[in-house]
């Protein structure tokens, strides 16, 4: 899913016609990712306007505009109106620029701190989430199961499914009460071959 934010444009250049915007939360936009802005000029054509940027990518689809920011602070779009052998410059926007917040890895809704053994492999996969609730797409995925007992290295495994396999479930399986089951080395890419860094995570096993 992509982010959908809505932006309303009205020119008064053209037309003497009050405008506002409502703006993305915050009037961000994300590096990285594609924001899907939607617009409308009351009077315009969406096929007479044209979109540039000096900080990012814009693709226009009829009404709505893809725009993949470049690595900055903030963003100008200027917005022109095409005319017959030029254009003219009707409204400028400017956004702030963010990176996208951190995606967390769970299994059966458990980010951190404990969980019983019976969920735990009742679970059919690992999720990867993020806040703003973003599919990236996920491609590609590896990461490590590390298994503590009585503070020593038990078991160990590497793994490349979302979906658990009988050999995920099998290491699962093993876990007693009071084990420390490590989720690190975690490696994503999504869209575009884009990396998604995510912090390991640690689960207590209770009964």
């Amino acid at each position: 899913m992509k982010i959908i934010i809505l932006l309303f444009l009205f020119s008064n250049l053209l037309f003497g016609q009050k405008g506002s915007f409502e703006n993305p939360s915050n009037n961000i936009l994300y590096f990285g990712i594609q924001n899907d802005l939607e617009f409308c000029y009351p009077e315009i054509d969406c096929d007479s306007l044209q979109f540039l940027s000096t900080n990012a990518v814009i693709n226009k689809k009829s009404c709505r505009l893809e725009i993949y920011p470049n690595d900055n602070t903030e963003l100008d779009i200027f917005v022109y109106k095409k005319n017959k052998g030029d254009s003219t410059l009707i409204d400028t926007r400017r956004y702030r620029i963010k990176p996208v917040p951190k995606s967390e890895l769970s299994i059966g809704g458990v980010t951190s701190g404990s969980i019983r053994k019976n969920h735990l492999i009742a679970q059919q996969g690992i999720l990867i989430t993020n806040p703003l609730n973003i599919d990236f797409n996920y491609n590609k995925l590896s990461y490590e199961f590390l298994l503590i007992r009585n503070g020593k290295l038990k078991q160990k495994l590497t793994s490349k499914n979302f979906k658990f396999t009988k050999i995920e479930l099998n290491f699962l399986n093993f876990c007693k009460s009071k084990d420390v089951l490590l989720i690190f080395n975690i490696n994503v890419v999504g869209r575009n071959q884009r990396k998604v860094e995510i912090n390991p995570i640690q689960l207590n096993i209770t009964d």
